[in-house]
């Protein structure tokens, strides 16, 4: 964080689960003293930052785990697949049933 980020902002935004705003709040405040965002633009640009961090990490997540679950394949336990899979996926997986 720069000069230009009021110093009691980042315990707030970490309190509130908001650090990632903190990556791009530097850019926003730079165009909010520059006038090309207004303070309701500044702060919806802000959140909407926010939320295209956080759909980036939900996608790395979902496809990291993706991944780890074709690395795993299905899990046996018995006569039954943990994936949901029912009978028919039971017998595809070679688990038996």
């Amino acid at each position: 964080m720069t000069a230009g980020t009021p110093a009691g902002l980042t315990p707030v935004l970490k309190a509130l689960g908001l650090s990632g705003m903190l990556d791009t709040i530097e850019a926003r405040l730079a165009e909010a003293r520059a006038g090309t965002l207004g303070h309701a633009e500044f702060l919806q640009v802000l959140c909407e930052d926010e939320l295209a961090r956080r759909d980036a990490a939900k996608i790395t997540r979902n496809v990291l785990l993706l991944e780890r679950s074709f690395d795993l394949g299905p899990l046996c336990v018995g006569e039954s697949v943990q994936l949901g899979l029912g009978m028919a996926g039971v017998a595809a997986a070679g688990c038996g049933g």
